[in-house]
């Protein structure tokens, strides 16, 4: 089983997930058919298409994340690589760093940003403004991980969606 949990999880995924970083949908409704898409690959690899089953119980015994916590890190990972050198996307004319007249707080470490006013919800749910108030939820130890493997391992540890309840850009 673990050889086809494998093989179905990497050909959902790669489609799922290319471009998840940028495209990412903020209605629930958008969101609900993509996490539908899991849940019945979880229903075929676990060879349990009964409706009473429960597909939670499903995921949790396959240890599956969910789409949305996989695009929380998709996003968040790409930000760490571009803050890094490690991708070649400078976002320094994008994201500016919060002015604390030289003073650090726990609030605002080395690695945190200013988040742009946003009014139009195109906007307020694209990567920057999104992908900004996420990132400046992380604990600092997460912020300041000293590689991308060490930031994608405590990533994991974390509950990524209660990362957009805390920043109230929770999904409409």
């Amino acid at each position: 089983m673990g050889s086809q949990k494998n093989t179905a999880q990497y050909c959902s995924s790669i489609l799922l997930e290319y471009c998840s970083s940028i495209w990412d949908p903020y209605h629930q409704e958008h969101i609900n058919k993509l996490e539908a898409v899991q849940r019945r690959a979880a229903r075929f690899v676990c060879k349990d298409q009964r409706r009473k089953s429960s597909v939670s119980s499903m995921l949790a015994n396959l240890n599956w994340p969910t789409l949305e916590e996989r695009r929380i890190s998709a996003r968040l990972s790409l930000l760490y690589k571009s803050l890094h050198h490690l991708v070649a996307i400078d976002l320094n004319d994008y994201i500016l760093k919060p002015d604390n007249n030289g003073i650090s707080t726990r609030k605002s470490s080395s690695i945190s940003f200013h988040h742009p006013a946003v009014k139009k919800d195109c906007y307020r749910f694209s990567f920057i403004p999104r992908t900004v108030a996420e990132w400046n939820c992380l604990p600092s130890a997460v912020r300041n991980s000293p590689s991308i493997e060490t930031f994608r391992n405590q990533l994991r540890k974390l509950n990524l969606t209660s990362l957009r309840r805390s920043e109230s850009i929770n999904p409409i």
